[in-house]
């Protein structure tokens, strides 16, 4: 079997953290449990567990409706750096993959192709990019 064939039939499990209403010291404690069971999940494989920041959706149109001002953006930039700062940490010190997606997605300040039709989440395009990143690791992973 290839290594596309082997991706192809490869259960992958992915976790989704909501953080909105959260302080970065309960994210902290929530995420480094996530990344605990990750690894277990993964066969205690900390090499197959993948980590991406937190888009900024501060650049967003969603945003843009509740406060246009740079003030207001910057506020959520700082908080989606300071979350981001957290995860890399942990995924650093469980030796798993990390991903920063974050500046790409503040492109979307430019590009509203990257910015799905709702005007919150990432276009296709967007994931796509992410994507290419985390298919070549797993594909790594795979030979």
């Amino acid at each position: 079997m290839n290594s596309r064939e082997r991706l192809t039939n490869a259960t992958l499990k992915m976790r989704l953290i909501l953080f909105h209403y959260w302080s970065v010291g309960e994210y902290k404690s929530q995420f480094e449990t996530l990344v605990k069971q990750a690894i277990q999940l993964a066969n205690q494989k900390a090499d197959h567990v993948i980590v991406l920041s937190i888009p900024d959706w501060g650049v967003t149109p969603f945003a843009k409706s509740r406060d246009n001002s740079d003030s207001y953006r910057q506020k959520i930039a700082g908080e989606i750096d300071a979350y981001n700062k957290a995860n890399r940490e942990i995924a650093e010190t469980y030796n798993v993959t990390y991903f920063d997606i974050t500046p790409g997605t503040r492109d979307a300040a430019n590009d509203l192709s990257l910015i799905a039709s709702d005007g919150l989440h990432p276009s296709a395009k967007e994931y796509a990019k992410w994507s290419e990143k985390i298919y070549h690791v797993i594909q790594r992973q795979l030979q």
